[in-house]
Formats: C-alpha cells, structure tokens, sequence
C-alpha cells in the first residue's frame, strides 16, 4: 500500500509541475541588449539527441541553432520569444542593435550555416511585434557575406563591419559601413594588420574599440581603434609580435603576463562609456592548451589593463552582454553558453561589476540539483551542495531509515546560485541516512524536492 501511494505522488508531482524551458547549449551564438533587455539568438551545439527549435542538423557532431531567447532579469530566467519569420538558424555571425521608427532593434549579419556556406541576409528583429524582417542591401558595391566578423553600430544610426572569412574561406581586412535606412554600402579604408577575424569590436569613448582576434602573426593581444574623421585605425594598446610569442602572451616591453592580457579570439567584450571602461573575458589562443578564464580590464583613461577575478570555468565563443543601473553605472555582465576544452555549455553567469572593483562571478545554474555529499562515507563531517536556478525557500533535511527526521541543515530563503553547507553527523549513530532537499522558488515555479543517499560510519 505504501508503494502505491508513493508511486501516485510521484506521477502527481510530475503532472502539476512545471516545465521551464531552458536554451541548449551553444557555442558561436550572440547577446544583444535591446531596450535594456538582452536577447540570445544563434550558435551551434555538440548536441545530437534533439534538434533545437529552428535548428538543422548540419553533421553528426551537433546542428545549428535558430530561435531567439530573453534574458528575465528579476526572475533569472530565460524566456522563449519564439519571433514570426524567423531567418534560419546559423553562428559565428555578428549582432548589433540600431534604431527605427523609434524603436530599439537587433541587426544580425550574415554567418554560417554549418554545410560549408555562409548567409547572405542581413536580419532585423523588432521586439516590439516579436518579428523578424529581411534588411535592403543597395548598390553593386558590398561587403561579401561572411563569418567570424564584427558589427558595431556608429552614433549616426550606420553600422561598422570588419573583417571574417567569405564562403571561400578568404580573409579581408577592409572596413565597410552598412547604412539600415537605406540598404546602402560603403568601402571604406583597410584594416593596418591586413586582416582580422575572431575578434571583437564595442563602440566607446566615441571610437569603435577592436581587441583580439587573429591576423598575419596569428592570436593577437592588440587593442585597435577607429577614427571615423580620418577613416584610420590607430593601435591603442599590445604589441606587434611573432607568433611564437604571440601564442605564449609574451610582451615585447615587458614579459609579466599579469600586466597584458594574453593574445586572443572569440573572447567576449563589453564596454561602457559612464566609466570609460573596455572588459575582456575568456576566449582562447587558437592553440591546444584550452580556453581562457582570465577577465581584464581596460581603463581608457590611463590606457591600462588590470587583470580581475577569473571566470568560474574557461570558455570561448560565448555571447556576452553589459548590465547597468537605471544611472548606466555598469552592475554586471551577462554570459551565457560558449565552449570548454571538450563540449558547448548552457549555463548562464553573472559576472559582478562595482564602481570600485569586481565581486566574485557569480554561476547562475540552469536546473535544481541535489549533490551528493562528499565525503560519502561520513565521519563524522560531510559537504552537502545544491544549486539554485532561482531565488527560493530552501529546506535541507536528514532522515534515518524509518522516515524520521533527526536534523535540519538549510531553513530560510536562499538567492540563486551554487550553495554548500558543512553538516556534523557527530550527535547520531552510524548507519544509512537520508538528505532531503525542498526548494520553492519565490518567483511562483514549481517546486523542487530530491532526496539522496548516504552512509554515516564512525
């Protein structure tokens, strides 16, 4: 009778639970921050047992993601928009945001289709009607479609892009100016390192500011900027250096790898013009010692770098977005996905920015879990972790084998993120126990309970 009545709570649990849908992991996808709200379209995923809405499988590794997610800031959650007229999935391309009929956009730019071709289109995303619109593209002269490129919107509403490979996997390092208003293109000067692709470009301190990526001396530590009147880029920061050094992140003037970030690509790249600040995380050298999980920062003012807190694990290719105050005192910056040394990933980071410094990065899991306790078995000490997708009413209890409950660990309501606790089985005799957790999310999600095993032997 016991296990027919266990048996129909649980199928119960499972009916009145709510699902909440999560992105799949990716790498190559991009954050664009419309409105204040940020959106992640794009990428491709080492997955292979679903294809991902608006994905194609493009081989036996994984598929090409579409679909277009948004950030909840409050709820620390992501929100499926599942826009009309959708372009096909791709990654590896660029992502902007310009302005019509006043209203905040997303521009997406060319990219991959993971069969060995590259988009032509450029797409805009209005959130507003959650619609998507193929953009005009005018006159016989343009940029080829291409990928591994920056976009970067210029304060006349026009649009900057540079570098990337064409279908044919050609470099180019000329700097062209897309105008969304009227479809036209515009050629403008060279890029001075021949080419670039990789890399990463923010508009700041009235400049577009270009960091990274790789170029004739391969993994590149430069930091470019571009001047619009003189239509000239002009080095900022790093040094020109053979690739054998390049690729060690050692620096001409000086070899203290602490006071220069390391040559990179695909890192991620944020900026703000309320502190004059350019942030680099994570990416990697193009070699085979894994991705970087190394942040710095670049202050524009004094023209230098000051390396902060590591990222909690490496990643390269991830979309990365900048969050501020309602003053646009930057407060974090938003991460989610990209590639470790093995595989893509779905979890989302909070990295804490202050206007004195940086907190520790912050793990946003995407899914309740209990871990077990180790050690396993207990004598008399044990670390019992959890992980929290939102903030919630947590309780953390030990039962013995007779289903009485002999302590309480966690009681009280906890933010979300990774947690763990010490607990002492020192007042209790050996034998087997029981760790129950039940979190109830304060945003009104279902609740979460799992219970584990473990051994007390003294």
């Amino acid at each position: 009778m016991k296990i027919i009545l266990r048996l129909i709570s649980v199928l119960f649990f499972l009916f009145i639970s709510k699902v909440i849908a999560q992105p799949v992991s990716r790498s190559g996808g991009t954050l664009t921050k419309i409105n204040g709200e940020v959106f992640l379209y794009g990428g491709y995923t080492n997955s292979t047992t679903t294809t991902p809405k608006g994905g194609t499988v493009y081989n036996t590794n994984g598929c090409v993601i579409g679909g277009l997610w948004k950030w909840d800031d409050e709820k620390k959650e992501w929100l499926d928009k599942n826009p009309s007229n959708a372009p096909a999935g791709r990654y590896s391309h660029s992502a902007t945001v310009f302005t019509k009929d006043d209203t905040e956009r997303m521009l997406v730019f060319f990219g991959a289709d993971g069969k060995g071709g590259v988009y032509s289109g450029i797409w805009s995303y209005n959130p507003s009607s959650n619609n998507w619109d193929e953009m005009t593209q005018s006159g016989d002269t343009k940029m080829s479609p291409r990928f591994c490129h920056s976009s970067t919107i210029l304060p006349d509403g026009r649009v900057l892009l540079l570098g990337g490979f064409d279908k044919d996997f050609a470099l180019d390092g000329t700097t062209w100016i897309y105008a969304p208003k009227t479809g036209s293109w515009e050629k403008k000067g060279e890029f001075p390192d021949m080419y670039r692709y990789g890399h990463r470009t923010v508009f700041v301190n009235n400049k577009v500011q270009l960091f990274g990526g790789i170029g004739p001396q391969d993994v590149s530590n430069q930091l470019w900027n571009y001047d619009m009147e003189t239509d000239k880029w002009e080095l900022s920061s790093g040094n020109d250096l053979p690739s054998e050094k390049r690729n060690s992140g050692i620096c001409k003037e000086q070899l203290d790898e602490k006071a220069t970030p390391k040559g990179r690509q695909n890192h991620g790249m944020v900026a703000s013009d309320k502190v004059n600040k350019i942030w680099i995380l994570g990416g990697d050298n193009a070699g085979n010692d894994g991705p970087f999980k190394d942040v710095w920062e670049y202050n524009i003012t004094s023209k230098s770098w000051t390396r902060l807190n590591d990222l909690p694990s490496p990643r390269t290719d991830f979309g990365a977005a900048l969050l501020t105050d309602k003053n646009d005192i930057p407060t974090g910056i938003l991460i989610f996905g990209g590639k470790s040394k093995d595989s893509t990933l779905a979890d989302t980071y909070i990295y804490p920015l202050t206007e004195v410094g940086v907190k520790e990065a912050k793990i946003i899991p995407n899914e309740f879990k209990l871990l077990q306790n180790y050690p396993n078995p207990v004598n008399p000490s044990t670390t019992i972790s959890y992980a929290l997708p939102y903030d919630s009413k947590v309780k953390v209890e030990i039962f013995n084998v007779l289903g009485q409950r002999v302590d309480v660990i966690v009681s009280g309501v906890e933010s979300a993120g990774l947690h763990s606790t010490l607990w002492n089985a020192g007042h209790l005799t050996s034998g087997v126990y029981i760790i129950r957790i039940n979190a109830t999310p304060v945003n009104g999600n279902a609740n979460f309970t799992k219970s584990i095993k473990m051994i007390l032997m003294k």
